[in-house]
């Protein structure tokens, strides 16, 4: 997890796979937000797609969504930003 030192900026968090990568992803970024809600909403409307079908346990902070060429990322409610 990369920190902004001065506690203004977003945490960054870098994830070593268990597996090798599907073609044609070669990353997976997570967005941390304190409003989810909204941001995966614009998110939507800019052409991403929720994948619906993924693993959520169930008390999930993220939502899995797909870019219009494939990648999936993340979205995770870290409301303490």
């Amino acid at each position: 997890m990369l920190v902004d030192q001065g506690g203004t900026g977003l945490p960054v968090s870098l994830q070593k796979a268990e597996s090798p990568p599907k073609e044609p992803v070669r990353l997976h970024l997570d967005l941390y937000t304190d409003e989810q809600d909204r941001h995966v909403s614009r998110l939507v409307g800019l052409g991403a797609k929720r994948v619906d079908d993924w693993p959520y346990p169930s008390d999930a902070d993220f939502v899995v969504l797909r870019d219009p060429d494939g990648t999936e990322f993340c979205v995770i409610d870290h409301a303490e930003l």
